[in-house]
C-alpha cells in the first residue's frame, strides 16, 4: 500500500495505475475501494480487460446498464462457454451479492481451500473424508483466490505448499497415493515455509524453482538457492 501510495505521488495517470496493479490482479478492487482510482478509470479500461469488466460488473451495471450489457454480449457471446472467463462472467451476473462477498474475501472460495490456507487438520480431515475426495483432488480455477498459481487447477497438496500449511502437507506428503507434481518445489519456496522446501528436496526437481525467489525479490530463498543448487 505505501509503496503504491509512492507511487501515486508521481503524477501517475490512473489508467497507468491500473495498468501496474494488473501484475497483482486481486489487488486493483483493494485499491479501488480505497480510492485510488475512480470507476470511469475503471470503465475505460475495461475495454482493454475482459477480468476487470467483470470484476467491476456490478459496479460498471450500476452506472450504466446499457454499457455493460452491450459490453458483456459483445465480450460473451462468441466466447468459449467452458473457459473460465466465461464461467467468471456468468457467475458473476447471476450472483452479484456472492460475488461482491468473495471480492471481498479475496481468497479462494472453497471450505476445503480454507482448511488448507488455515491448517487446520482436523476440520480438513472430517471434510475429505466425510465428502469422500481423493487426496489428489484439485480445485477449480478461481478469480478471487489471491495467489495466482502456477496451474489453474491446483493440488491440494500444492495449495498446502503455497500457503505453508505444514500439518496438512506433511499428511498429504506421507500418504502412498499422493501424485508429487513436478513443480511443488516451486509451489514451496512461493510459500517460504522452509520445512515445506526441505520436504519437497527430497522428492522433487529444484529445476528453474529459484525464478520464483526472483519473482518475490526474495533474496533469502535466492541466496539459499545458490548455496544448494547454484553454479
Amino acid at each position: 500500500m505505501n509503496r503504491m501510495i509512492e507511487i501515486k505521488k508521481n503524477n501517475i495517470t490512473e489508467s497507468e495505475l491500473i495498468a501496474i496493479s494488473l501484475l497483482y490482479h486481486n489487488s486493483i478492487y483493494y485499491l479501488f475501494s480505497h480510492n485510488f482510482f475512480s470507476l470511469k478509470a475503471i470503465i475505460d479500461f475495461s475495454f482493454l480487460s475482459e477480468e476487470i469488466f467483470v470484476t467491476f460488473l456490478p459496479e460498471i451495471e450500476e452506472y450504466d446498464e446499457e454499457f455493460a450489457r452491450v459490453r458483456g454480449d459483445y465480450l460473451f457471446n462468441k466466447k468459449d462457454q467452458r473457459s473460465n472467463l466465461f464461467k467468471y462472467y456468468e457467475s458473476v451476473k447471476n450472483n452479484k451479492e456472492d460475488h461482491k462477498k468473495y471480492r471481498n474475501l479475496n481468497y479462494h472460495p472453497s471450505s476445503l481451500h480454507k482448511c488448507i490456507r488455515e491448517d487446520d487438520f482436523d476440520t480438513f480431515q472430517n471434510y475429505i473424508s466425510r465428502n469422500n475426495i481423493d487426496i489428489n483432488y484439485k480445485f477449480d480455477y478461481s478469480y478471487y483466490d489471491r495467489v495466482r498459481t502456477i496451474d489453474n487447477t491446483p493440488s491440494l497438496i500444492q495449495v498446502a505448499a503455497i500457503y505453508g500449511s505444514i500439518k496438512i502437507f506433511k499428511y498429504l506428503f506421507n500418504m502412498d497415493t499422493i501424485i508429487f507434481n513436478s513443480n511443488l518445489l516451486s509451489y514451496a519456496y512461493i510459500g517460504r515455509n522452509f520445512e515445506i522446501i526441505h520436504l519437497c528436496e527430497k522428492k522433487c526437481s529444484s529445476k528453474d524453482v529459484y525464478f520464483q525467489s526472483i519473482i518475490l525479490h526474495d533474496r533469502e530463498l535466492l541466496t539459499y538457492f545458490i548455496e544448494n543448487y547454484g553454479n
